[in-house]
């Protein structure tokens, strides 16, 4: 962690206040810990509207910062808002913001009915916002004309993975679309319930009727765990 001579401020936390002290080393951001200490009520009022990497002006030290420059300060002092952030830097960057629907199409065609697409999700102590991955999958069943067809199970609620056991076959004959949620919390899977899984991942692509597991050409399994325990699927 690198040193400072300048006093942390009470609103700015230790991890902010390290990460801005790495900062400094880079071009733009010189002097920034001396001016968050010294300038608080400046930088808590450009900090407290809703995300904004252009418009209202930041702490005159530094108005001289670039919008991928403030986007990073926002990362830092202000992580739950980066979705927002986001947006806004596509849209000054680019003159528009990404389309709603561009994630949801690149990650439907990137499935298949023997091939589960896995989403990770921020570990469970980060403070980073995001849109959890149901909402793109309910997006996506819209999308594609499988509102109501979907079927969620979460682990960490009681009985879940006989749960999975029992529906994974009536969703794959189906053509559901089955959604295994908090995979992470699954600390052993049932042999029975890999097995299934198993004949998902070897049944030919498209119908495949008369198999150990009849596969309908819509069925679609997703799987969402956290991002630092990828060793869970």
């Amino acid at each position: 962690q690198p040193r400072t001579s300048v006093p942390r401020p009470p609103w700015v936390s230790e991890e902010a206040w390290a990460e801005c002290s790495l900062l400094e080393s880079l071009s733009g951001f010189q002097g920034l810990l001396a001016s968050l200490a010294s300038r608080p009520t400046q930088w808590q009022e450009y900090l407290r509207v809703p995300s904004t990497v252009v418009g209202l002006a930041l702490c005159p030290s530094h108005t001289h910062l670039s919008p991928f420059q403030r986007a990073i300060l926002w990362r830092i002092l202000r992580p739950e808002a980066m979705s927002s952030i986001i947006c806004d830097l596509t849209t000054c960057l680019l003159g528009c913001s990404p389309p709603e629907d561009a994630f949801t199409t690149h990650a439907f065609s990137c499935s298949r009915p023997n091939r589960p697409v896995i989403f990770l999700t921020p570990p469970a102590k980060s403070r980073s916002s995001f849109t959890h991955p149901l909402h793109w999958i309910e997006q996506m069943a819209q999308q594609q004309g499988r509102a109501g067809k979907v079927v969620v199970i979460s682990f960490g609620t009681p009985d879940a993975g006989n749960r999975v056991w029992r529906i994974l076959p009536f969703c794959a004959k189906r053509g559901k679309w089955l959604v295994l949620n908090n995979c992470h919390l699954q600390e052993q899977w049932d042999p029975e319930v890999l097995l299934q899984l198993d004949q998902v991942l070897d049944a030919p692509a498209g119908d495949a009727e008369g198999g150990a597991l009849e596969i309908h050409a819509k069925f679609r399994l997703w799987l969402i765990t956290a991002a630092d325990a990828p060793g869970s699927v």
